[in-house]
């Protein structure tokens, strides 16, 4: 199903849902390879869009909605590989129950940062060791901004830190979303 500029490129597994979104650059390496890992454990909808502008987060927050919608999706789970804060934000704000948790892959800086508060679904923010000082920066605002985040840093070269990437966001997609998030440990 297309809406609003998202694309479905791939759906397989079955289980929980969960939304991956991508700019349609990424044909190759990590973001594949976390939705074939994904798609033995969840439902997992890689979703595809244009880059878009500021103006353009509502609309997309609205498809992914409305995809979410048209799929029969009470919950989902979303992660996004290009750090589309501002989209995480425009779908909590849209409807706050639709987002069961999200995860952030270097996060690019929020439009909107004095409603951050708002987003109250577990998010778990990824940087590597390849990651921009803003996006590091960013990251670190984000997880004292959002009162249910977790920051996790990916060390190590390309394959380790895909690995540990994975990792986190396999165990993260296990956490109980109803469970209390501050200072609760990813490993618990």
């Amino acid at each position: 199903m297309e809406l609003h500029e998202l694309e479905l490129f791939k759906r397989q597994g079955s289980g929980q849902a969960v939304f991956m979104i991508s700019r349609f650059q990424h044909e190759d390496g990590l973001v594949p390879a976390v939705f074939q890992a994904l798609a033995w454990e969840a439902e997992v909808f890689w979703y595809k869009m244009q880059s878009c502008s500021p103006l353009d987060w509502n609309v997309l927050a609205q498809g992914v909605a409305g995809c979410a919608k048209h799929y029969k999706l009470p919950q989902i789970s979303l992660i996004s590989f290009d750090g589309l804060v501002d989209l995480l934000l425009e779908i909590s704000l849209l409807d706050h129950k639709l987002l069961r948790r999200a995860a952030v892959i270097e996060p690019e800086a929020a439009c909107t940062k004095s409603l951050l508060h708002r987003i109250r679904c577990p998010v778990l923010i990824i940087t590597t060791s390849q990651s921009s000082e803003a996006q590091e920066t960013e990251a670190q605002f984000l997880a004292q901004a959002v009162p249910t985040a977790w920051h996790v840093m990916a060390t190590g070269d390309e394959q380790q830190a895909s690995d540990c990437m994975l990792d986190a966001l396999r165990r993260f997609l296990k956490v109980p979303a109803k469970c209390p998030q501050r200072r609760r440990m990813l490993n618990a």
